[in-house]
């Protein structure tokens, strides 16, 4: 109201002026124009003033609001900047000021990007500040830039429109620095193509299942057997694929993995161009970030070269079976037949002669029931026959087997301990096999001339047998290590050896439920050994230091 009367009075003074002015009128109306323009002059003068004065007091106000924002993140890591419309820094936290090397405000204040960048950075940074001003809308992108230390960063910018009254007034500005996440991404990125290169260029065939078996991915291996190379199977179950014959196989073990976050494995055979295929499938379960399990990676490989192998092996086997223990059978048979003089009496000399024969003959054919043992309890078809065992009267019959063996090499066995109560429930043939075992180790590796000590231990849920003898140190590392397959002492003391005895016994222990035992002391005392559960609904104690863990 105030503006609009001064320019009515300025516009009146004007008017009166010119007609004055062009009137023909004496020197005291003369004088009274120039009056009357003076005075529209004055008037203009004081209005200018006083506009200038109030936008001056605006722009400090805002000048002033930008600074206070800016101050309030002044140790943010964030570089943030206030511009005016012009594109005129303002006002900047001190992490702007040092990224830009700027000592003091008076360095920033007035000066627009082209006085801080090289000309095409700063020409970019105008680009968006127009963005800004014309669609009035915040806009992000990313900018990279080179410290003066020369190393690259990169950071991701967001420009705000300032406005007041609706209008804009300024351009506020926020820069995050995003080299490592860049850097993150880009890594990830890398790995990503790299890991479906492998995906796409493995013989595996590769594929994920959802937790009601629909198909989320599949390499381009996987996709051939499906015979979907444009992968319309995604989303799918198998039934709803050409595989469908094979959905139970294929699914097979997917619950299991759901529940149990373990992986499973299962082979099946499947038929291609007439021929059939074996094909082994592995499922492992993939988890989110609360451990919950949202699917199962599926890896399925052709394991016809496997299964053929097996086929060879089995034959092999079988013909050590039957063409060599058989046989080894029958000659131990025939010597014991001799050494009860069935035939007539023997000899002191030949009966030495004989014995040696059927202890190597019984020696030979243990090494054979070890490897048919072994291959067994691998195929996981040896079914465990339970029964009453004593054990203080099997482990005797076994030592006065061993004892031409021992003999040889100036052994004696000697018993320590023997519990009252030597019953326990268990396979009497698997348990014996051990036994064997154990003395036969006891035997080939002790010090000649010294004494095989054999205690045993019994109480309410467990028995174990230990077998001592003195012979070389073995360290904790080899100590392990000796009860997995085809790993012996042999060929340290120039011994032949299959490496199947303790692993063969291993397996029939653990089949029981049980534990090997195994310590050895640098005075060159070694024990080796077994604990087992009295009957199967019982446990044994796991805090013994002796106690060779099951794989």
């Amino acid at each position: 109201m105030k503006e609009k009367t001064l320019f009515m009075l300025a516009g009146f003074g004007l008017a009166l002026s010119v007609l004055l002015f062009t009137a023909k009128t004496n020197i005291y109306n003369y004088i009274l124009g120039v009056c009357s323009l003076l005075s529209v002059a004055v008037f203009l003068i004081y209005y200018l003033k006083e506009r200038s004065y109030y936008l001056n007091l605006i722009k400090k106000a805002r000048n002033k609001r930008g600074k206070s924002i800016c101050s309030l993140f002044d140790n943010s890591p964030d570089m943030i900047y206030y511009k005016d419309c012009d594109g005129r820094y303002i006002a900047s936290n001190s992490s702007f000021m040092c990224a830009n090397g700027l000592k003091s405000e008076a360095d920033l204040i007035g000066k627009k990007d082209i006085d801080l960048y090289d000309k095409s950075v700063s020409k970019e940074l105008k680009d968006f500040d127009n963005k800004v001003l014309s669609s009035g809308k915040a806009v992000r992108f990313l900018k990279s830039s080179k410290g003066q230390n020369g190393k690259l960063f990169i950071h991701e910018v967001v420009k705000i429109p300032v406005k007041e009254s609706g209008k804009i007034i300024g351009i506020a500005g926020i820069a995050r620095d995003v080299t490592e996440q860049q850097k993150l991404q880009e890594y990830l990125i890398l790995k990503q193509a790299q890991l479906s290169s492998f995906m796409n260029n493995t013989s595996l065939f590769i594929f994920m299942l959802d937790p009601d078996g629909k198909i989320l991915l599949g390499n381009d291996k996987f996709s051939e057997l499906i015979g979907d190379p444009q992968k319309d199977y995604l989303g799918k179950t198998f039934d709803e694929t050409i595989l469908a014959d094979y959905t139970e196989k294929l699914s097979w073990g997917l619950e299991s993995v759901l529940v149990s976050k373990i992986a499973t494995s299962n082979n099946l055979i499947m038929e291609q161009d007439g021929t059939q295929n074996w094909f082994k499938v592995i499922k492992s379960p993939v988890l989110d970030k609360n451990n919950r399990v949202i699917g199962a990676s599926c890896v399925m490989s052709n394991i016809d070269e496997e299964i053929h192998l097996k086929m060879r092996r089995d034959n092999f086997l079988v013909t050590v079976s039957h063409d060599l223990k058989t046989p080894l059978v029958a000659q131990i048979r025939a010597l014991e037949l001799m050494l009860n003089e069935c035939f007539g009496k023997l000899s002191g000399q030949l009966r030495d002669i004989v014995e040696q024969i059927w202890t190597s003959n019984k020696h030979l054919h243990q090494m054979v029931s070890n490897l048919m043992s072994s291959y067994k309890n691998e195929e996981g078809v040896v079914h465990l026959q339970f029964s009453d065992l004593h054990m203080l009267k099997m482990v005797e019959e076994v030592a006065k087997e061993f004892y031409l063996l021992a003999r040889d090499r100036n052994l004696t066995f000697e018993f320590v301990d023997k519990p009252e109560d030597d019953v326990i429930f268990a396979d009497w043939q698997e348990i014996r096999r051990v036994v064997i075992n154990l003395l036969s180790n006891a035997i080939a590796y002790a010090d000649a001339g010294s004494t095989i000590y054999v205690s045993m231990y019994k109480n309410s849920n467990e028995y174990s047998l230990e077998v001592t003898n003195k012979s070389e140190y073995i360290p904790k590392e080899k100590l392990d290590t000796l009860f997995d397959k085809y790993v012996s002492l042999s060929n340290k003391f120039d011994r032949i050896g299959t490496g199947l005895g303790l692993y063969s016994s291993r397996q029939i222990v653990t089949a029981h439920n049980g534990y090997m035992l195994a310590k050895s002391s640098k005075n060159n005392v070694n024990m080796f050994g077994f604990i087992v559960p009295v009957s199967p609904d019982k446990k044994v104690n796991m805090n013994r230091r002796e106690i060779i863990k099951n794989h």
